[in-house]
């Protein structure tokens, strides 16, 4: 999202004001994101709590802020192991927000909207979620904006929300900014490198996946054994669709073992249903029933985790029809039914139709809110404006003048180019009818014709893709004319007959030896034989010249060496010389 100048002199105006009444130092922030970050990177919480806690505030301010953050860290704990929404864990977050706000500090804002934001984003409300990542977003997108409140973790976060929505280039984008930052934790490398081989497998670029997931695996391996197992989960999808089965198989199973063994049952049961698909494409029958009990049973009455729960049921409907248990099935249907109906409100393909839809009307109300304040700008901004458009209509209207100028002379060209072509074929035919019909005449009127027709044919390439009315007519008199220029059936009988008339010996064997030949096969003997090429012989008759050579092959199997005798008994016909063997 880009956020438009208004708001951005607005807020960088209050930033300013706040800066100056409310002085929260440099090392202060410092201290607090440095004390965050460790905490998200270090695996003894309890260590990283106390450091939070021994903060201390030079002044007011300071001391609020640290207020929102313990506010926003307590209902984090409490909320850690919920699986749907809590009353006074929403109330506690709500009062961390407007806290928040009379720091008047932009980053904490970021950040505490970015908490919320992901804390009903992790429980699947995707709709409760989005007005606080929409807000956290808007101050992003702010040129020059800095993040200090632990900004890597608050572009992870709006990042995952986005991609889920299918905003795969913002999540990218949040990924790549936060992949610069400073303020970067031990874990956080290997977690960008995930979150970006993610987002590229959505966008089904599995060459820069793997690379991301390959780097993030090397990275995780000693720091972070979960995303370690999560990373050999992606991995093996990968494989997958490479149907590369054995190595996906191998991946899915050591992210299941390093799950389980560190305790982290939603990941072990994400590989399962993965390994599930595998299992059934392979077609793993037994092994498809064990793996879908197991993540069955993680995700049964958890209601954030109603998305695994549909996958599992259509998964394990496939497997009973597999297996043929028909009352299994119906029972699983209607499971099913009142699994989707809870989906609607929640992750479900509706609920994030509706965020989408719900991100649009804020940015088209947001969109509305910057024009009117366009129309409301001084008046010499109005007139400059006044001054662009018109002179973009002079330009307007002198480009369309001289278009259309340039159309008429085009036009012109296109005329006089006909005009030349069909006078060059008025003389052809005159010359021939004026000199005595020969077939050496006739050989002459056949290259002057051929030549005719290859410049036709080379103009009619050039408006082959016609875009405009104009090009299609020019195209299509282009087309009429070369249809004019072939051999029609009166010049086919005329130079039969002079053909006839000064070959009789030749013209009696090819009828003799070649019994039953068409007309047309009898054109392309006599064409042959007097040394038309395949090129000329099929311009003349209109065809390509693999349909001249497939002629002659047809010709040579009907009638063998007889095909083959008609034209080494002879030298060429131009110079009135036959004989036979």
């Amino acid at each position: 999202m880009r956020l438009p100048t208004l708001f951005s002199l607005l807020l960088s105006f209050f930033v300013f004001c706040i800066a100056c009444t409310n002085p929260i130092s440099k090392d202060f922030v410092q201290q607090v994101n440095a004390t965050l970050v460790h905490e998200r990177n270090d695996t003894d919480a309890t260590r990283s709590a106390s450091s939070l806690v021994n903060l201390r505030g030079g002044n007011d301010q300071e001391k609020r802020m640290l207020q929102v953050i313990q506010m926003i860290r307590q209902a984090q704990h409490d909320a850690a192991n919920d699986t749907q929404t809590q009353q006074e864990t929403e109330w506690l977050l709500k009062r961390a927000d407007s806290l928040s706000l009379q720091v008047g500090y932009p980053s904490l804002s970021v950040w505490v909207k970015s908490q919320i934001g992901y804390y009903y984003y992790r429980l699947t409300q995707l709709e409760q979620a989005l007005p606080y990542f929409l807000q956290a977003s808007k101050y992003i997108a702010i040129p020059n904006f800095q993040l200090e409140i632990d900004p890597v973790d608050c572009l992870i976060k709006n990042a995952y929300y986005f991609g889920n929505i299918g905003d795969h280039q913002l999540a990218i984008d949040h990924l790549e900014q936060a992949l610069l930052s400073e303020n970067i934790g031990t874990k956080d490398t290997a977690i960008l490198h995930y979150g970006l081989g993610y987002e590229y497998l959505f966008l089904e670029d599995t060459t820069r996946a793997k690379e991301y997931f390959l780097a993030a695996k090397a990275g995780a391996q000693y720091r972070d054994p979960i995303r370690y197992a999560k990373t050999l989960g992606e991995l093996a999808l990968i494989e997958m669709s490479v149907h590369n089965m054995a190595e996906a198989e191998r991946l899915l199973l050591n992210d299941i073992k390093l799950s389980e063994e560190h305790h982290e049952g939603r990941n072990a049961m994400f590989a399962q249903i993965r390994l599930s698909r595998l299992y059934m494409d392979t077609q793993r029958w037994e092994e498809v029933r064990v793996q879908l009990d197991k993540a069955e049973n993680f995700v049964v009455e958890k209601d954030n985790l109603l998305g695994f729960q549909q996958e599992i049921i259509l998964l394990k409907l496939q497997l009973y029809q597999h297996f043929k248990e028909e009352k299994l099935q119906l029972s699983l249907y209607q499971k099913l039914r009142e699994v989707e109906e809870q989906l609607k409100h929640t992750d479900g393909s509706e609920a994030v139709k509706n965020v989408k839809m719900t991100l649009l009307r804020e940015q088209a109300d947001w969109n509305r809110l910057v024009n009117e304040s366009k129309l409301q700008k001084s008046n010499l901004i109005g007139i400059a404006l006044l001054m662009i458009c018109t002179l973009l209509i002079i330009l307007a209207v002198s480009l369309r003048i001289s278009k259309l100028r340039s159309l008429r002379l085009q036009h012109a060209v296109f005329e006089h180019k006909i005009a030349t072509i069909e006078l060059a074929k008025y003389k052809s035919d005159s010359r021939y009818e004026q000199v005595q019909h020969t077939i050496q005449s006739y050989r002459q009127f056949i290259e002057e014709r051929n030549a005719a027709i290859d410049h036709l044919k080379e103009e009619v390439s050039k408006l082959e893709i016609a875009t405009t009315n104009t090009d299609v007519a020019q195209r299509e008199k282009l087309e009429d004319l070369l249809s004019e220029h072939l051999m029609s059936e009166d010049n086919w009988y005329r130079f039969k007959r002079v053909f006839v008339s000064e070959y009789r010996e030749f013209y009696d064997h090819v009828i003799q030896q070649l019994n039953g030949i068409t007309e047309s096969q009898l054109r392309i003997v006599l064409l042959q034989k007097i040394g038309v090429s395949n090129h000329e012989m099929a311009n003349l008759l209109g065809v390509g010249q693999e349909s001249i050579r497939k002629a002659k092959q047809r010709l040579r199997k009907k009638y063998g060496s007889h095909y083959e005798d008609c034209f080494d008994g002879s030298t060429n016909l131009a110079t009135g010389q036959y004989t036979t063997q």
